[in-house]
């Protein structure tokens, strides 16, 4: 399975940090539309974490459940996007419900993923 226990992961998400955390996230996506250096750290900051994540696709391509040639730092992102999406648009914190939908979009990425829609150019 793509992300065997995601379901664990995601309940981590909710209250995973005090309400200041989501105004500093948003505070520094703020800075970093304004500033080059901002956004330079941000980018950063956010491929780090993207790789940090990506072995888990890479073990997943190798046992065959997604296709090879599959861009595993696309698949993160398709998965990590509501989360992310949610917090931007709405300024709301991650709660119980809205984790469990992120978990359910996060599914959706993984059939998504199977299918071959996160293909590397050429590899199609």
């Amino acid at each position: 399975m793509l992300f065997v226990g995601f379901d664990e992961v995601s309940a981590h998400v909710v209250g995973d940090g005090p309400a200041e955390q989501d105004s500093l996230f948003t505070s520094i996506i703020a800075a970093a539309m304004c500033d080059a250096h901002a956004a330079s750290a941000m980018h950063g900051f956010y491929d780090t974490r993207i790789a940090e994540w990506v072995p888990c696709v890479q073990q997943a391509i190798e046992r065959g459940e997604v296709p090879q040639g599959t861009d595993t730092h696309k698949v993160i992102r398709a998965v990590s996007a509501p989360l992310y999406y949610h917090l931007l648009v709405t300024g709301d914190s991650i709660d119980e419900t809205m984790a469990d939908q992120a978990a359910q979009a996060a599914q959706a990425a993984v059939i998504a993923a199977r299918a071959g829609v996160y293909m590397r150019p050429g590899n199609s």
